[in-house]
Formats: C-alpha cells, sequence, structure tokens
C-alpha cells in the first residue's frame, strides 16, 4: 500500500527473503498494487545479495522491531540509505547514518522513500555509512572488548564490554554484536530495496535460473 500510494512513475521495489507457503497472497497483492512490471520478490542465494544492494538506490526494512537488523549494515557497508522504524534498537545499529519514522503510520514509509530519492547521489554520504559500519562493527573495534570480558569470565570478574553495555541501554539483545560483525545472514531478512523507475526494467518474472519458489 505505501508504494502504490506514490505519484507515477513509481520507483521499482525489489523484495528479498524466504519464500514460503505464506508468501502467494503477498505476491499476488504486490502484482494488484504495484502493477506486475513494477517490483520483484525473490529468494536467492545469500552470495548474490550483494549484487542486489549494489543496484539499489534505497534500502527500507519496514518491521517496527528487530533482535538487531543486519541486513542494515549490509546495506550500509553497500553505501545505501536506510530507512527504518523510529524504536532504540535500530537508532543503536544505524546511529546517525539512518533515516526514521513512525512506519506504524500511513503514508511514512512512502512519504521518506519519496524523499530519500528526490536527493541526488552523494558519493561523501555513502563513504560515511561504509566508514561508520567499519568503526562500530568490525571485528577490529570489538575484538579486544570481547577477549577483555572473556579473561574477565575466566578470573571471575567478568564486565560486560563497553559496547555491550551500550547495547543493553538500547535493549539490543547480549550476541546481537559479536554476530553482526561478521555481516553475515544466513538468510536474508524479507526487506525492501527500491530503485527509481527506469525505461529498461523487466517484469516482475526472475530468469529461468534463478532459484525461486512460491
Amino acid at each position: 500500500d505505501e508504494m502504490a500510494s506514490l505519484p507515477q512513475p513509481r520507483p521499482f521495489v525489489v523484495l528479498l527473503g524466504e519464500i514460503d507457503e505464506k508468501s502467494p497472497p503477498i505476491i499476488q497483492q504486490a502484482g494488484e498494487k504495484l502493477g506486475y512490471g513494477n517490483y520483484a520478490i525473490r529468494s536467492v542465494p545469500y552470495e548474490q545479495v550483494g549484487h542486489y544492494y549494489a543496484c539499489a538506490d534505497v534500502f527500507a526494512l519496514a518491521s517496527l522491531e528487530e533482535g538487531f537488523g543486519r541486513v542494515f549494515l549490509e546495506a550500509l557497508i553497500h553505501g545505501l540509505p536506510c530507512i527504518a522504524s523510529d524504536h532504540p534498537i535500530m537508532r543503536y545499529v544505524l546511529g546517525e547514518q539512518g533515516t526514521f519514522g513512525d512506519l506504524s503510520q500511513v503514508g511514512m514509509l512512502a512519504s521518506l522513500v519519496q524523499a530519500e530519492l528526490r536527493k541526488r547521489p552523494d558519493p561523501a554520504a555513502m563513504a560515511r555509512r561504509r566508514d561508520y559500519v567499519r568503526q562500530k562493527f568490525s571485528w577490529d573495534v570489538l575484538r579486544a572488548a570481547y577477549l577483555q570480558m572473556f579473561k574477565d569470565a575466566i578470573a571471575g570478574t567478568a564486565s560486560a564490554p563497553p559496547e555491550a553495555a551500550s547495547m543493553a541501554e538500547a535493549g539490543v539483545p547480549s550476541d546481537a554484536v559479536g554476530d553482526a560483525s561478521a555481516q553475515v545472514a544466513d538468510e536474508p531478512d524479507l526487506s525492501v530495496e527500491i530503485s527509481p523507475p527506469a525505461n529498461d526494467q523487466t517484469p516482475e518474472t526472475p530468469p529461468a535460473d534463478e532459484p525461486t519458489s512460491a
């Protein structure tokens, strides 16, 4: 509904995630709302997900809450602007690099997407997003704090590393940063990558050799 509310020509919407028995109604609704040449819903091997990030202009994860949201880090490391619900965990993960709104409100997601797509590409902003991930979530940053935590645990004086303390204040699960620093998810979350409309875009039907299921 949010993307369908945007004026024509609408951006091309790509949703990546696991397709299961609950997916057909979603796929049908997308076709009815967006038109069958204006979106793609696909399940692809994780090693191919980076190609979709590279082609996208905006990344949005419209869930109101997340346990962490590693896909945000994946999108940031590709330089993408990220739209997320205004929730403590999302704010912890994205920091100043995120665009936040109350996505429970009708029209909010569409408005934020439209605003991001109106901006001119900014190589400096893309570089800042990549640097943010490296400076906050890379193993080079976290390794020393976690090593000290393990040493303290062995000595019986365990205390949470500084990064974990910040996570606790934000309500983030204690194991989330360690998982996120690898920047790899076993299964991509169902998320949205949005590109402006282009004249050469193909219909929704994926190539025959691309692994999909419904």
